[in-house]
């Protein structure tokens, strides 16, 4: 029978086996092998302290990525601040598909993105207020990026625009400023700005992310990120 077969293979197994630990080696095994190994493994307080600053607070660097002063000729500064922040941007857009932006007012928000969609190199949307469109003009031609400029009041014109022009499998990088308008997750607004960013890189700007609940973020956060399917870490997954 098929019992008595699979039984006679598992009894030659068993009978041919080398053993790798018995009573005799026990000791040896513990100290060459499984001192070595994390199975089981609890980590020094101080060591998870470390590896936690790491992941929240390390910025990864590539020399390859252009500045604002690289790609401007001059014309905008490279500020330490910003530069450490399109490198961080590039990274948890890599990583997570989007990135939150949320420097306060005055600390060139535009600027990062703008150097960001330079060099992601993807055909870009920006919904921004309708008193900042004719500036992001003036940034995407300044920065040299190939990007469509909606007003906010026209996110419907918006993903129109992407469902006409996008090929099959094609990423688009969607830049949103005045990201904070959008927390609330049962307008309308919002359901067409999550179509629009679902399946494409998601930058989000705005100089007040959290104001009330952490629903707001939580809303903002779900504009590039799958709940069930999250990539971002925790402390369950650190």
């Amino acid at each position: 029978t098929d019992y008595e077969a699979g039984k006679n293979v598992f009894d030659e197994l068993w009978d041919t086996a080398i053993s790798v630990v018995d009573g005799d080696t026990i000791d040896t095994f513990k100290d060459r092998v499984i001192k070595h190994i994390w199975f089981e493994k609890l980590y020094a307080p101080y060591k998870m302290f470390v590896r936690v600053l790491h992941e929240y607070f390390n910025i990864p660097t590539d020399e390859n990525i252009l500045t604002p002063a690289d790609i401007t000729e001059g014309t905008y500064s490279n500020l330490k601040y910003q530069t450490d922040a399109v490198q961080l941007a590039l990274n948890s857009i890599k990583n997570h598909e989007g990135v939150i932006i949320s420097d306060v007012v005055g600390l060139g928000k535009s600027v990062i993105a703008s150097t960001v969609a330079r060099n992601l190199r993807l055909r870009t949307i920006i919904v921004c207020p309708p008193h900042l469109k004719q500036q992001w003009e003036e940034y995407k031609d300044q920065f040299g990026f190939t990007a469509s400029v909606f007003s906010s009041g026209k996110i419907e014109e918006a993903l129109k625009h992407y469902q006409m022009i996008a090929k099959p499998d094609e990423k688009f990088l969607i830049i949103v400023d005045e990201a904070h308008k959008y927390k609330n997750e049962y307008i309308l607004d919002y359901s067409i700005l999550h179509n629009l960013c679902m399946g494409n890189k998601v930058m989000l700007l705005t100089a007040t992310p959290f104001n009330n609940r952490p629903e707001d973020i939580y809303s903002m956060l779900k504009l590039f990120q799958i709940p069930s399917k999250s990539t971002l870490k925790t402390v369950e997954n650190l």
